[in-house]
């Protein structure tokens, strides 16, 4: 299980709107599970404290079935995913790779499988605009 971590929480101007900031508090240690498919890095991983997030990316319009973007179950999966994203070319990850970690990390802190697969559906959909790999 991945506990949620100490954060800051802010709110950030985008252009026109507001965004969720998260800033870890602390370093954030992680393990990969031994199942999770990404066999390229190693076990143990520390995403920086000063990291920013924005959480879970969820629409405002699926807070109620899915999650907010700050939740106990969904908030360290949810920024290691982040930083998965932002670090992949440096593991040699596949965007697949890092959205198969998230699901494996939020069905193992408790989150129902059925939000794990919409979740997942969501990140294959729409993840590629975050994404800063190749």
């Amino acid at each position: 299980m991945l506990e949620a971590p100490e954060v800051i929480v802010g709110i950030k101007a985008r252009g026109n709107e507001l965004t969720t900031c998260i800033t870890l508090a602390s370093d954030l240690h992680f393990t990969l599970p031994p199942d999770g498919g990404i066999w390229l890095l190693p076990r143990h991983l520390r995403v920086p404290e000063g990291f920013v997030s924005d959480g879970a990316s969820v629409p405002r319009f699926f807070w109620r079935l899915l999650s907010p973007p700050i939740d106990p179950i969904t908030l360290g999966p949810s920024i290691v995913h982040d930083w998965l994203y932002i670090n992949a070319k440096k593991y040699h990850l596949t965007r697949k790779e890092c959205d198969r970690w998230y699901y494996i990390a939020l069905y193992r802190n408790g989150y129902p499988l059925w939000k794990c697969d919409l979740t997942y559906l969501g990140i294959r959909l729409l993840g590629w605009r975050h994404w800063e790999g190749d």
